[in-house]
């Protein structure tokens, strides 16, 4: 979700440019030219932006992430897709289609599709100009999840999900996303609360190429221990309506997943 300053002058392409999604995705789209300010994105980290996609735009965001949970445990991810088009000025419907994935353990391994998930996003308010900590725009998501899996991955009910998101500009080139989240979970035949906060802070390094360093915990409403990670990543804007990403992270106590590391790429048009 890092922001690219967008002050200097662009000279305007006449033509649309075909771009590659990513190789894993093998996924191609035309860039418009319609589009004033560059992508902003809802991945790789955690945090969801407060930003939603232009009026009349559609952006699809992917890619694929390997999670080590212990030296017996290890999952993969691939897919990831997350398409959000605008419904309004202010507001975005978002589509999650099912992710594939793969869980190798000391009990075998399991393949099949994860749910998918529906939900949408609208901003509450703008975020004033160079306002600092004084007045984050905030932006409202709400969504859940599908029952439309495999067997093995399929949760046996909807788990609905409410994301608060503020954006905070520090400077021209340093931003800050703060999330806070509540979702209901189905575990089996269990159903509990679960508040996940986040913060990731970004840094654009230069016109095109942007950082981000976050942290973000899970803390289930029931006898479980709570979780807590840091994520880095660095993106790619490959035009204004395309960018690529990677990223890598790490838990920070015993339950939490040892490291993951992932790829990814979004488009706008």
């Amino acid at each position: 979700m890092v922001k690219f300053d967008n002050s200097r002058p662009r000279k305007r392409s006449q033509w649309l440019s075909l771009l590659a999604m990513t190789v894993a995705l093998g996924v191609t789209s035309l860039p418009s030219a319609l589009a004033q300010e560059p992508i902003i994105t809802d991945r790789p980290d955690y945090t969801e932006s407060v930003e939603t996609v232009p009026p009349g735009m559609t952006q699809i965001e992917g890619g694929y992430t390997f999670t080590q949970s212990d030296r017996h445990n290890n999952a993969q991810s691939l897919g990831e897709l997350l398409i959000r088009t605008a419904i309004g000025s202010k507001s975005e419907l978002r589509i999650g289609l099912n992710s594939y994935g793969v869980g190798h353990g000391e009990n075998g391994s399991s393949y099949g599709l994860e749910d998918a998930s529906l939900g949408a996003k609208i901003v509450l308010r703008k975020g004033a100009e160079g306002g600092g900590l004084r007045r984050p725009a905030v932006s409202l998501i709400a969504l859940t999840t599908l029952p439309t899996g495999t067997e093995d991955e399929r949760g046996s009910h909807f788990q609905p999900t409410v994301k608060l998101c503020l954006g905070y500009t520090l400077s021209p080139r340093i931003d800050l996303g703060v999330n806070a989240n509540y979702s209901y979970v189905n575990d089996g035949d269990d159903r509990y609360g679960e508040f996940s906060p986040s913060a990731s802070l970004g840094y654009a390094l230069t016109d095109r190429v942007g950082s981000f360093f976050e942290y973000y915990s899970f803390h289930p409403f029931r006898d479980q221990p709570a979780t807590y990670y840091l994520n880095t990543g660095m993106t790619y804007l490959l035009s204004d309506n395309a960018q690529l990403d990677v990223r890598v992270g790490s838990g920070l106590n015993g339950p939490s997943d040892d490291f993951f590391i992932g790829t990814g790429a979004a488009v706008r048009f």
